[in-house]
């Protein structure tokens, strides 16, 4: 049986840990052959580069009660 209910999407960025004010963006260089995968990130401020294992910036859903 299927129950419907309300979800909220939320963004979620990831901020710099060097600098603390720019965004880390994909640059395109995932490593698949880890479980899970990593996915290379730049921040648009630095320039620091740092491997996640999430692809930001991505959305998240939260549950409405």
């Amino acid at each position: 049986m299927e129950k419907h209910y309300a979800v909220q999407p939320t963004g979620v960025q990831y901020i710099c840990d060097t600098c603390r004010e720019g965004e880390m963006l994909p640059t395109g260089q995932n490593n698949w052959s880890t479980d899970p995968p990593e996915f290379e990130h730049s921040c648009n401020q630095c320039g620091t580069k740092n491997t996640l294992k999430e692809k930001y910036p991505l959305i998240r859903y939260q549950s409405i009660w």
